[in-house]
């Protein structure tokens, strides 16, 4: 087992990690604003000092529900997540990946998981949702979105991105395991490190070499407290582990296709490989890039670091952003702005329980009449009690009631300072009064969302963004197999069947794509927002044009077996013809369509054998061009060599060749002579001439040309002349 040194990392990530120690503290605000949230708003020494004075604390939230009220406005105007292609060749597969994206989030509950981080982020200003491949085999689904607690995670702090992506360095996630689960997440290779963590290892001999020196090293120059290596505040032996993601630059090779994609070249595989040899994308060598790895830490050890496992080029941790303090960047959320209005009005109450339960006596020292001061006290407290008292002595009972008007007009301006200051109304939260109309009741609830535009936006913002972590997942899952998906449809329609990676021009490898959140709402409150506004029209327009409106009602509304409804609606209102036919029309399409391929694949088959006809013919003139042209060129040299025969009058034979011609008495000019081999069998000398030089043409196979002779190769083939003895 090798555990390497902090000293031995890589420099960068030494560098970037020190910065965690100079960053501000926040997280203990952060902390006490959802004390707030959680009803406790008293410190300790406050509770003794209420006792103290026989009063009970006290504490009307009014933060927590109006943190609910923004949380429900988050699950009512929730959408899905969709896939949209760069082109339109890639609608289509682009609508296939998106339904597999949405049903993998559906089983990974990643809206529970993004509504719990848009609490967080409205809050104290920062939540964060982790998206990596699940890791139980026996999960629904195959990814893992969960919601991560905000003291879990450090991050480069000097990064301003909305989404760290353009500026951040490095993030880092501390997460406690028990004993035995952290030996089984990491390894036997591990056990022995994870043992000496919780040992006694002050009381270690490291005086022989081993492992134990490295370790010994390690924790020495470790300056951090130790709760930052084992949780001290459990009676279970957890260990801290470290997972630190951080960004080198490093030349890589990258490719650019003809549609604008730019992608990683990789030699293993063979699409970039086909992408560069048809010349659909070039090449560009070692272009600087920021590249993600990670680096594994168990306490103060350092035990992996190495390029990133994820199939994107991000940090798989993103960050729900609601506001920033300018100065040093820290997050902060709604709830620091209600505390001040919070407290006020939880002293003004204190302040009215303790008027309404205090009686102030002033009185002489000498005028109660046989009675001590703890027994007039006693009959004061009671409903029927009896004071006597002396003559001309001053005794009186002040109760302080003028106060009690004062303080509850406190409590109410407190009530509006909130909602000021936060930007949540009480029309925002459901509260209404009676004199508003609804028009000015839709304008308050108006004026609340628009104050919380920037949360909201930054929220889609980040919900975007863990769409396209988990898209990457879905395409590495899907890689290049070839898989069927089948996407539902409106109803009364079939489901739609898209096959991906089912040729060259369907590889979702190549698929250029956006992730984007949807236009329409799909909670459940929407809808049944939308169900309401439909009765109300429907009330109101004519009878004719009801059943227009009829399925949409249905559809939005939330009624058992609507589909079978629907369609027994458009039937009956002659919108849609019964099912046996639909049924026979869609065969027909499909026929029709099958055909219709048919014909262009018969039509494709017809034009490929058209061109190699074409090609034939071409080949058969050349090659008749070719004879014609060596028949002429032997022709010729038949006539010249008659000519020099006649010169040395020498009569030719007629009709004889030039492999045959005849010498004067009867001798053949190629026949056995002096200084040949004349005992063996003589080769046929008309299979050393070209097609054409005997007395019939060779025929040439239609569509093979033959191959081409150099000049005069038909003057050299024929047989010298010899003299006459």
């Amino acid at each position: 087992m090798a555990i390497l040194k902090l000293s031995e990392a890589n420099p960068i990530l030494r560098s970037l990690l020190s910065d965690i120690s100079s960053q501000q503290q926040w997280r203990g605000e952060a902390a006490i604003d959802l004390a707030w949230r959680d009803n406790r708003q008293w410190k300790k020494e406050q509770i003794v000092y209420l006792e103290s004075l026989g009063l009970n604390p006290l504490q009307i939230n009014l933060i927590a529900p109006a943190m609910e009220s923004v949380t429900g406005y988050e699950a009512k105007h929730r959408v899905d997540w969709m896939i949209s292609g760069a082109s339109e060749e890639h609608e289509e597969m682009a609508e296939a990946v998106n339904h597999k994206l949405n049903d993998e989030m559906r089983l990974a509950d990643a809206n529970t998981a993004c509504s719990d981080a848009y609490e967080l982020q409205a809050g104290v200003g920062i939540g964060w949702i982790h998206v990596a491949r699940n890791p139980d085999p026996l999960a629904p689904g195959k990814l893992l979105v969960e919601d991560v607690h905000r003291d879990e995670i450090w991050w480069d702090m000097r990064g301003r991105s909305i989404d760290l992506r353009r500026d951040c360095r490095w993030l880092a996630r501390r997460k406690f395991f028990d004993k035995d689960s952290a030996k089984g997440f990491l390894g036997k290779q591990f056990h022995e490190l994870i043992d000496f963590t919780f040992s006694d290892w002050r009381t270690i001999d490291i005086s022989e070499e081993g492992p134990h020196v490295d370790w010994f090293t390690s924790l020495n120059e470790y300056t951090d407290p130790m709760d930052m290596v084992l949780d001290n505040n459990s009676g279970r032996p957890r260990v801290a582990i470290y997972e630190v993601y951080y960004k080198v630059v490093e030349p890589r090779d990258l490719i650019a296709t003809q549609d604008g994609a730019v992608m990683e070249f990789r030699k293993d595989n063979p699409i970039h490989l086909d992408i560069l040899a048809s010349g659909f994308g070039i090449l560009h060598r070692k272009v600087p890039i920021h590249v993600c790895r990670v680096a594994w830490f168990v306490g103060p050890h350092l035990i992996w670091d190495g390029p990133s496992p994820e199939p994107h080029n991000h940090f798989p941790y993103v960050p729900f952003f609601g506001c920033r303090e300018d100065g040093n960047n820290c997050p902060v959320g709604l709830i620091r702005r209600m505390r001040g209005p919070q407290e006020e009005y939880n002293r003004a109450a204190m302040e009215i329980q303790r008027i309404l339960r205090s009686r102030r006596i002033e009185k002489d020292h000498d005028a109660l009449q046989g009675m001590t001061d703890a027994q007039a006290i006693f009959e004061i407290n009671r409903t029927d009690g009896v004071i006597n008292k002396k003559h001309g002595r001053q005794f009186e009972v002040i109760r302080e009631w003028e106060k009690i008007a004062v303080l509850e007009g406190i409590c109410k301006r407190a009530r509006e300072e909130i909602s000021a200051a936060s930007g949540i109304y009480a029309t925002f939260q459901g509260q209404t009064e009676a004199d508003q109309s609804g028009i000015a009741v839709e304008s308050i609830a108006e004026l609340g969302a628009q104050s919380l535009g920037k949360i909201n936006a930054n929220y889609q913002h980040a919900r975007r963004c863990v769409g396209d972590l988990a898209f990457a997942h879905v395409v590495t899952d899907i890689g290049e197999r070839r898989v069927m998906v089948s996407i539902p449809q409106e109803i009364g329609q079939q489901k739609k069947q898209v096959t991906l990676n089912d040729g060259l021009n369907n590889r979702v490898s190549l698929l250029r794509a956006q992730v984007a959140m949807q236009d329409i709402h799909t909670s459940a409150g929407y809808k049944q927002h939308t169900h309401m506004r439909l009765t109300a029209i429907i009330d109101k327009i004519p009878d004719d044009f009801k059943g227009v409106l009829l399925p949409f009602w249905l559809e939005s509304s939330e009624m058992p077996k609507k589909e079978q409804a629907i369609k027994l609606i458009n039937k009956k209102l002659g919108y849609e013809e019964d099912e046996g036919k639909r049924e026979q029309q869609e065969a027909a399409q499909a026929e029709e369509a099958a055909q219709m391929k048919q014909l262009e694949i018969q039509k494709f088959v017809a034009e490929v054998e058209d061109l190699q006809a074409g090609a034939k013919q071409k080949n058969a003139q050349a090659a008749n061009a070719t004879a014609e042209a060596l028949k002429k060129r032997i022709e010729t040299a038949q006539l010249i060599r008659n000519f020099k025969l006649m010169e040395q009058g020498i009569t030719p034979f007629p009709g004889s060749s030039a492999g045959s011609t005849p010498a004067a008495g009867g001798i053949a000019l190629n026949g056995p002579r002096p200084g040949r081999n004349n005992g063996g069998p003589q080769p046929d000398q008309r299979k050393a001439l070209p097609p054409g030089a005997s007395g019939a043409a060779t025929p040439t196979p239609a569509g093979n040309a033959p191959a081409p002779s150099l000049p005069g190769r038909g003057m050299q083939s024929l047989p010298r002349e010899a003299s006459t003895p």
